[in-house]
């Protein structure tokens, strides 16, 4: 999984030149798509911005499995952290939302969901 890591975040560093530029969506699905391929699920996530949301969220619409993230943001915490593994775990963080079935009841919430991806986004 380490070896999975590292080459998400050397692509995200080289796809998106420099830290304080956005981070485009292209971008975006190319590391999501490095980390569900280590991850057992089909790479067939909807990556969207949405410079509306916080962060960054993971949803059903539509029987499509979406992740959306806010880019400024995203840029940003590359941008304060001089390196793209907080971005890559955010990303992760959300598709352990899909991985762990949580986005398939959106009202139904339980207090370990969170620690649960905050868990598989560091692992």
């Amino acid at each position: 999984m380490l070896r999975a890591w590292f080459f998400c975040c050397a692509s995200l560093l080289v796809l998106s030149g420099n830290a304080q530029s956005r981070i485009s969506e292209q971008t975006a699905k190319s590391a999501v798509y490095r980390i569900v391929r280590y991850s057992g699920l089909q790479p067939d996530f909807i990556v969207r911005e949405n410079a509306a949301i916080p962060t960054a969220i993971a949803f059903i619409k539509g029987h499509k499995r979406c992740i959306e993230y806010n880019p400024s943001v995203i840029a940003g915490i590359m941008d304060s952290a001089r390196t793209d593994w907080s971005a890559v775990s955010i990303l992760a963080h959300e598709i352990a939302h899909h991985l762990l079935g949580h986005t398939l009841e959106p009202g139904n919430r339980n207090p370990g969901d969170e620690l649960a991806c905050d868990l598989y986004s560091g692992s």
